[in-house]
C-alpha cells in the first residue's frame, strides 16, 4: 500500500456524519478543490455538475459541502425531497444547495420546471449550486429544452473511484480507530465478496466490530464469512 503515507489516514475523521475531512481525496484532489471553493470562497454564481459512478462518494461530498456551508440538511435534496415545491423560495435562498441523484428528477415535467426556476433564481442571487449524477449533462435526457440549455452551462467535474488498495487502507485504519485489527486475509476476503462502495465497506467493518464483541470471537475469515452469509452481505 505505497500510497497510504500520502493519505495521512490517521488524520481522517470517522464520525457518523459524512464530512469533507473524512473523505479520501486521492486521485480527485483538483475536483475536491473546485468543490470546496464553491462553499469556502464563492466568487460567482457557479452551477457545478458532479459526475461519477455509483459508490464513488458523490453523496458523501455533497453532505460534507452542505455541512461546511452550514445548510445541512436543508440544502441537500434527493428524490424524496421533490414533493414540496411550496418551499421553493427557501431552497432558492440558501447559501449552497446540492441536488443528488438527478436521474430521479429528470423526465418529470413538474420537477424539471422546479429545477429551472431554482437555477434561474440562484443565478440571479449569485448563489452556488451542485447537481449530482452518474453521467455528464451531455449524456442526460431532459423533458424541457430550457433545462437542457441551463445544464449545458454547468462546470462538469468527475469523481474517480479510489484504488482498491486505498479502500483496504481506510478499512484497516477505521478498524484500528475502533480498537481492533483487520488482517490482510480478512480485508482481501471482504473486498472480493462485498460491494466496493467505501461507505458500505465501512458499515460492514462496524458490523464486524459489533458482532465480534457480542460473540466474543476474534475477527477471522471464517467469522466474517458467517456474518456476511447471515446478513446476506454478498457483492451487490
Amino acid at each position: 500500500m505505497d500510497h497510504l503515507g500520502q493519505l495521512a489516514l490517521h488524520d481522517l475523521s470517522f464520525a457518523e456524519e459524512r464530512t469533507l475531512s473524512s473523505f479520501v481525496p486521492l486521485g480527485n484532489e483538483d475536483t475536491i478543490g473546485r468543490l470546496v471553493s464553491l462553499v469556502e470562497a464563492p466568487s460567482e454564481a457557479r452551477l457545478v455538475w458532479l459526475a461519477g459512478a455509483d459508490g464513488n462518494g458523490k453523496s458523501h461530498l455533497a453532505e460534507g459541502l452542505c455541512r461546511t456551508s452550514g445548510v445541512w440538511p436543508r440544502g441537500y435534496f434527493a428524490d424524496e425531497d421533490w414533493t414540496d415545491s411550496a418551499r421553493e423560495a427557501e431552497f432558492a435562498g440558501l447559501a449552497f444547495i446540492a441536488v443528488d441523484d438527478l436521474k430521479h428528477l429528470l423526465g418529470d415535467a413538474a420537477r424539471e420546471q422546479w429545477l429551472v426556476k431554482l437555477i434561474d433564481v440562484r443565478k440571479r442571487l449569485g448563489l452556488p449550486s451542485l447537481l449530482i449524477a452518474e453521467d455528464g449533462p451531455a449524456h442526460t435526457q431532459t423533458f424541457f429544452k430550457d433545462l437542457r440549455t441551463r445544464l449545458a452551462t454547468a462546470e462538469v467535474l468527475w469523481l474517480e473511484p479510489l484504488p482498491d488498495e486505498i479502500k483496504l487502507g481506510v478499512m484497516a485504519e477505521f478498524a484500528r480507530a475502533k480498537g481492533f485489527r483487520l488482517n490482510q486475509d480478512v480485508l482481501g476476503y471482504v473486498l472480493k465478496r462485498h460491494n466496493r462502495n467505501l461507505g458500505r465497506l465501512i458499515d460492514l467493518v462496524k458490523r464486524i466490530d459489533q458482532s465480534s464483541l457480542r460473540a466474543k470471537r476474534p475477527v477471522t475469515v471464517p467469522f466474517v464469512r458467517e456474518l456476511m452469509r447471515g446478513e446476506d452481505l454478498s457483492v451487490g
